[in-house]
């Protein structure tokens, strides 16, 4: 539920954005946009550089969230903060990706942006249950895997960015090459 809230506050605002671009007309020029950010971002990745733009998130679920030994522990509250936290951890980790993708959404009208975040969400709901579900069973193994892996993982992140960055370009002055 956390995660559905969060996603819907980022729907609810992509469609206004996607409306204000359809209403002024620069529904193209956002797409190049997002496309030269989707280069730009790749290659700052490739730099080491992480996104710390919903940091504020982390704060806010820090604030008010319980644990054991408070007076009042809410463990249900925690959970829903966790599902909030990690998606907008999952959003701040790959921003550089996902907001010129939910721009390029906003573009398209509502139900294109709908689908598009019910299905970075369900995506990211099923990576959250695969690693809690592995890391439960694995343990440590699959915790040092994954602490291994994480250079691995954003530099292949960055090039997809890049290569999607490219393809969109393509796509936008030569529709027919894709």
């Amino acid at each position: 539920l956390g995660m559905l809230t969060f996603f819907a506050i980022v729907g609810v605002l992509s469609m206004l954005m996607g409306e204000a671009f359809i209403k002024l007309g620069i529904v193209s020029l956002v797409a190049k946009i997002v496309a030269g950010l989707l280069i730009f971002f790749g290659l700052v990745m490739l730099l080491g550089v992480t996104s710390h733009l919903l940091g504020f998130v982390d704060r806010f679920v820090s604030k008010y969230s319980t644990t054991e030994t408070d007076e009042t522990f809410t463990p249900r509250r925690n959970m829903y903060l966790y599902g909030f936290g990690y998606a907008a951890a999952s959003i701040d980790c790959t921003a550089a990706a996902v907001l010129p993708f939910v721009l390029f959404l906003s573009s398209k009208g509502s139900s294109v942006t709908a689908i598009g975040l019910s299905g970075l969400m369900l995506g990211l709901l099923i990576l959250m249950i695969v690693v809690t579900v592995s890391v439960g069973l694995g343990r440590q193994v699959m915790i040092n895997f994954l602490r291994r892996a994480t250079g691995m993982i954003k530099l292949v992140g960055a090039w997809m960015m890049i290569m999607a960055g490219v393809v969109l370009t393509i796509y936008l002055n030569s529709p027919e090459l894709v």
